[in-house]
């Protein structure tokens, strides 16, 4: 797994892919499951988020395809009608990418345009999902 200055990345291969969801008027999501093998021993199996416009990402990948994910690290406090306060974590993906080089991704030239409306969309329709 890797960190840079436009978020994290990790190689695997997919495991699973789910359909969107539509979760409001205006948000939807759809999630899919990354077999990540720093120790082929110890497998682990991480499932990431892709929200409104990017939910499209995945549509040419499909089970055990190698790719390369590109998301960021979100973490909201939900506060339940117990008065408990619980934390989620999402993986939200900007960006996927073969192993052999094929992009999903948007056109270059807006990608700074569309991940800055992604991060906005995300702040707006967080403030009442419990995730």
């Amino acid at each position: 797994m890797t960190n840079n200055n436009s978020g994290f990345s990790v190689r695997g291969k997919i495991i699973e892919i789910f359909e969107v969801k539509e979760l409001t008027q205006s948000f939807k999501k759809r999630e899919f499951v990354l077999e990540y093998s720093p120790n082929p021993q110890y497998p682990q199996y991480i499932k990431f988020d892709l929200q409104n416009n990017y939910c499209g990402l995945i549509d040419n990948y499909k089970k055990n395809d190698e790719v390369e994910v590109f998301f960021d690290l979100r973490g909201k406090p939900y506060t339940n009608k117990n008065g408990e306060t619980i934390y989620f974590t999402n993986l939200v993906v900007w960006n996927i990418l073969s192993i052999d080089g094929k992009s999903n991704s948007f056109d270059d030239n807006n990608f700074d345009e569309d991940k800055s409306s992604l991060k906005k969309e995300q702040d707006e329709d967080f403030d009442d999902l419990p995730f």
